[in-house]
């Protein structure tokens, strides 16, 4: 036999495989190599609260693995209490919790409003149905309409 004959099929051919995102990983590194003080400046802002997060707090690894939901929620509270402390660190603890308060009190009122206007408007309904099916001798029919303006 040759020695052609006693090659195995994979000494012969070969697989390639090119990754799903290949063309966007492509694209993505040519833009970097045009522009690398875009990608410094991304790092210095983006990449620094993974630093903070990671190295003085602590967080480098994630507690809940069970699914991606749960990950995200841990990863999202880490995130909460990060903006948290950049808010108290530039405008102070006591104008965050007058912001908060006042912002609780905003939906406290709006929720009240909506239900407020809900009734008038049920009020509205049982006005001009009472109107309308009024006793007997009643001869003419009125409908009562209300405008409320806020």
């Amino acid at each position: 036999m040759s020695s052609k004959k006693r090659l195995h099929q994979s000494q012969i051919s070969r697989i390639i495989e090119r990754h799903e995102f290949a063309e966007a990983l492509d694209i993505n590194k040519n833009n970097i190599s045009k522009n690398p003080e875009i990608y410094a400046q991304r790092q210095a802002i983006v990449e620094h609260p993974f630093g903070t997060m990671k190295r003085q707090w602590g967080f480098d690894h994630i507690m809940t693995k069970k699914t991606k939901e749960r990950a995200s929620a841990d990863v999202g509270f880490i995130f909460i209490a990060y903006n948290l402390k950049r808010i108290m660190n530039s405008i102070g603890i006591d104008r965050l919790i007058k912001h908060i308060i006042l912002f609780w009190l905003e939906i406290g009122v709006k929720k009240r409003l909506n239900k407020l206007l809900k009734s008038f408007e049920h009020l509205k309904k049982l006005t001009v149905y009472f109107i309308e099916n009024a006793s007997p001798k009643s001869t003419t029919k009125q409908i009562a309409y209300f405008r409320i303006n806020l």
